[in-house]
């Protein structure tokens, strides 16, 4: 395959991408989300003009990703794929992990009306014991 033809299949591959974001009415920002991508990064895969073969193999993971979420089949591209790497393999969905973490105690209003409470029984009792011991 010539490198005009894999820049031609490189371009319409983006136009497809394009297209099929643009008929599920998502907006860059919410694709960009899915991702996990910046929206320029959304942008310059939907505006690709280089080879296939001139990618990173991040940007064609990206690509083939991207495809994925659209549901866009893009198999018939495999050729263009250097070393014959495929496109349409099984992609596992990662998602993110959201831990609920507890907030540190003293961020809780009841723990400092405590704390203030007990310091202020403990330098009341500090300052009693003081005066006592003043007036024997």
């Amino acid at each position: 395959m010539s490198e005009l033809e894999a820049k031609t299949d490189t371009h319409a591959i983006a136009q497809e991408l394009k297209q099929a974001r643009e008929s599920l009415d998502w907006s860059l920002d919410q694709v960009a989300e899915k991702l996990n991508l910046s929206i320029e990064q959304i942008e310059k895969l939907e505006q690709i003009e280089k080879n296939i073969a001139d990618l990173t193999p991040f940007e064609r993971g990206y690509l083939r990703n991207y495809a994925n979420l659209l549901d866009l089949d893009i198999s018939s591209y495999e050729n263009t794929f250097p070393d014959g790497v495929g496109v349409a393999s099984d992609l596992h969905s990662v998602e993110r992990y959201s831990y609920k973490l507890a907030k540190p105690i003293f961020s809780r209003r009841w723990a400092k009306i405590v704390f203030y409470l007990l310091f202020l029984i403990v330098l009341l009792a500090l300052i009693s014991t003081v005066n006592f011991d003043l007036n024997i």
